[in-house]
């Protein structure tokens, strides 16, 4: 399967950072193939379907670099509060009263959730359970 994401403000992650007002690219199968105008692609993949992404922005996959693993248990909870009322509410207490070992089984969860369709990878650094202590 191809197809050609065509004349899009494409934003490249190329040495010197482009944006191309009018860029188009080719994935086949899960791989960009090549990019360049719709013509070029279409010339060089006359079987890849076109979809039309004028006046849209494509750009590559973002990465998360900021997550709590502890907190996966908490996902959902709260989602009508404000972040402050949601940290001294939920997580803040949530985090304190895990008991020492159950921090394993949410980041487990967490770190299965990246295989799932459109999620981003991600990057952590909080490898410990918040305490009291």
């Amino acid at each position: 399967m191809s197809f050609i994401l065509a004349d899009g403000r494409l934003i490249t992650m190329n040495d010197r950072r482009e944006i191309l007002e009018s860029g188009s690219v080719c994935v086949q199968h899960d791989r960009i193939a090549a990019v360049g105008t719709r013509q070029q692609l279409q010339q060089r993949y006359p079987e890849a379907e076109a979809v039309d992404c004028t006046g849209r922005i494509v750009m590559p996959g973002m990465v998360n670099t900021h997550t709590h693993l502890f907190q996966t248990l908490l996902k959902g909870l709260g989602d009508d509060m404000v972040l402050k009322k949601w940290f001294t509410c939920m997580t803040g207490p949530s985090a304190v009263t895990l008991p020492p070992g159950t921090p394993t089984l949410p980041r487990f969860m967490a770190a299965l959730s990246p295989f799932g369709p459109g999620s981003p990878p991600w990057l952590t650094s909080c490898m410990s359970t918040p305490s009291l202590a």
